[in-house]
């Protein structure tokens, strides 16, 4: 038994009503132990192995992803899961740029260009 099947990894993520929040380790795990039948980039992976299926034959997956420096898991089929964790990353997304926005609040701008600088002197540019 490995530390994965330890921590009952795969129970939590079916008994979990949304993505769950795992470990980074459990992320690795779960993308060593098979083969990913689909990978999304760096971000998001199916599991090669099928969990099941729906009434019509689709097959459902154990899908992990890994956003903003977190890792989720969750059962569901390839397009719900890049639904969700995209919808995820594009809230992060939000987050960050909230943050962002406003961190530059106070940023004075050039009057040449519109580039963050002095607003009396101007840029580096245009000094």
């Amino acid at each position: 038994m490995n530390l994965f099947e330890t921590r009952n990894v795969f129970q939590r993520i079916d008994d979990a009503p949304a993505p769950l929040k795992i470990e980074e380790e459990d992320y690795y795990e779960a993308l060593e132990v098979v083969p990913p039948i689909y990978l999304k980039g760096a971000s998001w992976f199916a599991m090669g192995e099928v969990k099941s299926h729906r009434g019509d034959g689709e097959p459902i997956y154990y899908c992990f992803a890994r956003i903003a420096g977190e890792f989720f898991g969750m059962t569901g089929t390839r397009s719900e899961a890049e639904a969700e964790f995209t919808k995820m990353a594009e809230k992060e997304k939000a987050r960050i740029k909230k943050l962002y926005d406003g961190l530059t609040d106070n940023v004075e701008y050039c009057p040449d260009c519109d580039s963050p600088g002095a607003e009396f002197l101007g840029c580096a540019e245009h000094i």
